[in-house]
């Protein structure tokens, strides 16, 4: 089983071109038909705890990682290191926030209504893996754990039958599908080599109560965890927000304590 990695290491990460450098490891850009799906995160600020989560997440998608897993607790900037991420690659995003209402047709189809008729629609997973976007889900630990399992069908056997029958092929089950060049039945839809599943989780138990995601599905993703901010880089955040602010050591003094907070907080001692 895959585990959790927690990055502390902060790699320079550079953009030139259609070349993306992390560190010494080098990425093509994406160049996709849709630029108004590559997020634009305002007021992003590189602190060195921002950095290494980005980092994290682009090392993963150097190493091909097709399934990416998010553990952190809220506030710890899971999304905005993901839009940077995806702004750095220029890759298009699908967007779902999970609920504890989300089943496992609304991951798969929507109902439009359209000149008083209902039609279906392909929801954000799809279109991801048909296009070969990356579909970003977040609160995953809030969806009910027999609709999030689904995700590890999708990533570990690479299909998934969709609520109107059609079923997502990818991996293995696409090359046998399509062996010796035959044509694929209408009901499949293929999976673009390029899709991507990145999944934001809180960590399980207090004081959140959702499922288990990284226990039901964390073998399929590559699992980072997401710290929160060291005083360095909280100071450093404060600064930013307040560069005219006259006592820059009673920023430090503010960002220690918001640190005790969340410590007394993790811990129980408050709530």
């Amino acid at each position: 089983r895959r585990r959790a990695a927690v990055s502390t290491e902060v790699l320079q990460v550079t953009a030139e071109g259609d070349v993306l450098r992390v560190g010494d490891r080098e990425m093509r850009r994406r160049s996709g038909s849709r630029p108004e799906l590559v997020p634009s995160p305002r007021g992003f600020f590189e602190s060195p705890a921002a950095m290494r989560a980005v980092s994290a997440i682009l090392r993963c998608e150097h190493a091909s990682e097709h399934a990416v897993l998010l553990l952190g607790n809220q506030g710890v900037g899971k999304n905005v290191a993901v839009d940077r991420a995806l702004e750095l690659m220029h890759a298009e995003r699908e967007y779902v926030q999970l609920h504890r209402d989300t089943t496992v047709s609304s991951l798969t189809v929507l109902p439009v209504l359209e000149d008083g008729r209902l039609r279906f629609e392909d929801a954000p997973l799809v279109r991801a893996a048909k296009y070969g976007r990356v579909c970003v889900l977040d609160e995953a630990d809030k969806a009910p754990t027999e609709v999030v399992v689904i995700l590890k069908a999708l990533m570990e056997d690479g299909e998934l039958v969709l609520a109107d029958g059609r079923r997502l092929l990818g991996g293995a089950a696409l090359r046998a599908a399509s062996h010796e060049g035959r044509s694929l039945p209408s009901d499949i839809i293929p999976v673009h080599e390029g899709f991507r599943l990145w999944v934001l989780a809180n960590p399980p138990g207090y004081p959140f109560h959702g499922n288990a995601f990284f226990r039901e599905c964390g073998d399929a993703f590559a699992a980072v965890a997401l710290d929160n901010p060291d005083i360095d880089s909280e100071t450093a955040l404060l600064h930013h927000f307040a560069p005219t602010y006259p006592w820059p050591e009673d920023l430090r003094r503010l960002a220690r304590v918001f640190a005790d907070l969340r410590g007394l907080a993790e811990d129980g001692s408050i709530s």
